[in-house]
């Protein structure tokens, strides 16, 4: 009997010990799996961010310098009857009738609308019928005028959306572009300081 119960001892201490060298070795290794996956994964994560601040750098090479964008040889467009002017790059399509002008090339354009305030309606007022929750408004100057920009993002495959609103007398000056790249917003913004009133 006293060999019996030893014997269930032994045999219990034997399947403790096992339990444990199983229990340790499964952590052990869980532990090391893990490390190894976590040091993999935060390699890639390095490898990406490198990436994308090598692409950061290389897009930022690539955005012009508002001031350096030369208009010398651009096109002077004027409208008498709104007496206004802009300049635009000689290599665009220009495309008018009394009220508005359009400016393009193959991939990007920009126009330009002149209408009756008929609802005398203010700046500001003109702005928020405009916006929406995703787009960003700041004060910026069309010639001489105060203006308002809102910055409409994503707003489709033809990519982010600029508009310009802005008073003369009593008609409501709408300028608008779609941006695809950062040149296209740097020559919007260029087309925008060229603007000058006369009237």
């Amino acid at each position: 009997m006293l060999k019996l119960v030893q014997h269930d001892k032994h045999k219990q201490r034997r399947y403790m010990s096992s339990f444990w060298k199983v229990f340790i070795t499964a952590f052990v290794s869980t532990v090391i799996v893990g490390g190894i996956t976590f040091y993999f994964m935060n390699q890639k994560l390095i490898a990406d961010n490198k990436d994308k601040d090598a692409k950061i750098a290389d897009l930022t090479k690539q955005v012009t310098d508002l001031k350096d964008i030369d208009t010398t040889s651009w096109k002077t467009y004027t409208n008498s009857k709104y007496g206004y002017s802009f300049k635009y790059p000689n290599d665009f399509i220009v495309e008018q009738d009394d009220d508005s002008v359009s400016i393009s090339d193959t991939n990007w354009f920009c126009s330009v609308v002149v209408q009756a305030n008929t609802n005398n309606k203010t700046l500001e007022q003109l702005a928020q019928g405009e916006a929406t929750t995703t787009s960003k408004t700041t004060d910026i100057k069309l010639g001489a005028l105060a203006a308002k920009k809102i910055t409409f993002e994503n707003v489709s495959e033809m990519g982010k959306g600029k508009m310009v609103l802005a008073l003369d007398d009593n008609n409501e000056i709408n300028v608008t572009g779609r941006s695809l790249t950062i040149l296209d917003e740097a020559r919007f913004d260029r087309i925008l300081s060229t603007f000058q009133f006369t009237k």
